[in-house]
């Protein structure tokens, strides 16, 4: 919660009515930056196996519109993750396993792990960019990862929270 109220600071306004925290169990969120989308794809599958083998059942890859998650599941299938779901939000249900899934379309959705992945489409430091990243980084509920190519994120926050 400190790290999506920064992130609302940053995009909407220091004046906002701020979420009080609550009791998580798991990591603390990591942002990695990469120059080379193949290192971020095999970083990525690394991730997703091991929430899979600590017994994760659901592990969201969030990607800013629908277009960029098509782009992600392309290059994670091309790296060789198989058994991925694309999520549209069109859906009346999902089920356990990897799904991709677009921020706008991730509102309401809990998942054990959350990977946000950002290849393309950028996080701008505006109000609805800070809406959009705000609902993605709210929907894990034991692990959250930011994977990030690098200058897509303009939050200075999350650009602070680790770099590799």
């Amino acid at each position: 919660m400190e790290l999506t109220n920064q992130i609302l600071q940053q995009g909407m306004g220091t004046d906002m009515v701020l979420a009080e925290p609550v009791v998580r169990h798991g990591s603390e969120p990591e942002v990695k930056t990469y120059m080379k989308t193949n290192e971020l794809a095999t970083a990525a599958i690394d991730k997703i196996n091991a929430l899979r083998r600590e017994g994760c059942s659901s592990v969201a890859i969030i990607g800013k519109t629908l277009q960029e998650c098509k782009k992600i599941k392309k290059l994670l299938e091309k790296q060789g993750l198989a058994g991925l779901t694309l999520l549209t939000g069109d859906e009346d249900s999902y089920q356990a396993g990897v799904m991709i899934v677009p921020s706008y379309a991730a509102k309401g959705l809990e998942f054990d792990g959350v990977l946000i992945v950002t290849i393309e489409a950028k996080y701008h430091k505006n109000e609805l960019d800070a809406k959009l990243l705000y609902v993605a980084v709210t929907r894990a509920m034991h692990s959250l990862v930011v994977y990030a190519m690098e200058n897509t994120i303009a939050f200075t926050k999350l650009e602070g929270l680790s770099s590799t």
